[in-house]
């Protein structure tokens, strides 16, 4: 199924707000869907007193995607290059060699990660659960803007790029997958082409993502 047609992007309106964790109390709730996903259900992460953070956390933008009742049922985070750190700015920098990132504007890339969806929305199935994956890469595109973002990398599960590939977001794969923490695939994308191939190939996207 085209999850980027009119009429799904008309749901997906219509069920979601796409917005920011702008307070303590909402970074909060990311960080516990965070737990419930990654420590909960997946067990490939650590956590305490039901909060999964780490370093990156207090200079990342945390996208929340909540229903209309303000139910937060999907998170993601944009971690942008600290300038005095550049080796050192991003959660993959951790695990992939430094040829990864080879070619990227560094002090205009960010980093995606913590993508997290709420149990009940994590079902392959249901297209819902990938109308919320575009709703939260709608959010991260507003951060990338915000941030002076022109770059992303992120090292993500086959799956989800394959999910983000219909909906014309595509990520080039840079080097093997990672043995670590299951088998996320790294990947770079430059977000003017991401956007100039969503106007041609998937204009209701287009709207969507960036707004009108």
């Amino acid at each position: 199924m085209d999850f980027a047609r009119p009429d799904c992007i008309n749901v997906l309106q219509k069920a979601i707000i796409v917005g920011f964790a702008d307070t303590r109390a909402e970074l909060l709730e990311a960080q516990r869907l965070r737990h419930q996903v990654f420590c909960c259900e997946h067990a490939i992460l650590d956590s305490k007193d039901g909060i999964e953070s780490d370093q990156f956390d207090s200079r990342a933008r945390h996208v929340v995607v909540r229903q209309r009742d303000g139910e937060i049922v999907g998170t993601a985070r944009l971690v942008p290059c600290d300038p005095d750190k550049p080796l050192s700015s991003f959660p993959m920098q951790l695990v992939c060699p430094p040829e990864t990132f080879i070619g990227l504007p560094m002090a205009a890339t960010g980093e995606i990660s913590r993508f997290s969806l709420s149990r009940e929305r994590r079902n392959p199935r249901d297209r819902t659960d990938h109308l919320l994956r575009l709703g939260l890469m709608r959010g991260i595109l507003e951060a990338s803007r915000d941030l002076g973002v022109t770059h992303w990398c992120a090292a993500m599960e086959l799956s989800l790029l394959r999910l983000l590939r219909h909906a014309s977001i595509e990520f080039q794969p840079v080097g093997a997958p990672i043995n670590y923490r299951g088998l996320p695939q790294p990947a770079v994308a430059h977000i003017g082409e991401v956007l100039e191939r969503g106007y041609r190939e998937r204009p209701a996207f287009w709207d969507y993502v960036t707004d009108g």
